[in-house]
């Protein structure tokens, strides 16, 4: 891969694997790394070594199931991280915790069950967090806790049966939320309490029978919301 200079030989090259340092060819400038549709089923942690500068890594449409716990540690700079498509079942706590500056992150169309309770921490300047099409099944009151600066939040096509009353308390940005084809049965007292600044709400195709007002006092914001095909009577 060192003598690799044009970033699109990257993409489609069947990869199965990457050595470490990988990439030590390529000058500290470069701010795009493209790996899509690729075979990468595992990340080691010095992968990466030397892309102090990259701002974007994309890496959907492969078969990654695990990724180290420093995988990401010299990629500092980076804004912008895709995961989407791959066979990723859990998130530890200390896989994004390098990641302080990044802006938007995609994990959809994995195989997620479990994010641990710190999983997100480091991620204050997150804007946009795409979590669809996985297999969550429950949102608890510490999840989202650091992410202040979120304006996006992508939930549908999960499990999701529960969320807690106190998951969404902090982002108070949020302008997106979309839960669409979960199992909601119903909304915890006060979990738009502070969702000042929602504007689109789906909740389309969940189970919901009962919607109180009280769970929608504050959205003063809210243009579109999306209540089809629940049990609403």
């Amino acid at each position: 891969l060192v003598s690799f200079h044009i970033i699109d030989t990257f993409k489609e090259q069947s990869l199965e694997f990457l050595d470490e340092c990988a990439f030590c060819g390529l000058k500290n400038s470069q701010k795009f790394i493209d790996l899509n549709y690729n075979m990468l089923n595992y990340i080691k942690n010095k992968t990466f070594f030397g892309l102090k500068d990259t701002s974007e890594l994309i890496m959907n449409h492969n078969k990654i199931k695990t990724i180290e716990n420093d995988v990401f540690s010299y990629l500092k700079g980076l804004t912008r991280l895709e995961l989407g498509y791959n066979m990723l079942s859990k998130i530890n706590n200390a896989v994004f915790s390098y990641l302080n500056k990044l802006i938007y992150l995609d994990l959809r169309n994995n195989r997620l069950i479990d994010i641990e309770n710190k999983a997100f921490d480091k991620l204050e300047e997150l804007k946009y967090l795409y979590l669809s099409f996985n297999k969550i099944q429950f949102i608890n009151e510490n999840m989202f806790k650091s992410l202040i600066n979120l304006e996006t939040l992508k939930l549908s096509n999960n499990k999701i049966s529960k969320i807690d009353g106190s998951s969404l308390k902090y982002l108070k940005k949020l302008h997106n939320l979309n839960l669409e084809e979960n199992a909601l049965f119903r909304l915890e007292k006060g979990l738009f309490d502070n969702s000042i600044e929602l504007v689109y709400l789906n909740l389309a195709t969940n189970i919901l029978k009962n919607l109180k007002n009280y769970n929608l006092n504050n959205l003063k914001e809210l243009k579109i919301l999306d209540l089809s095909k629940n049990r609403i009577r």
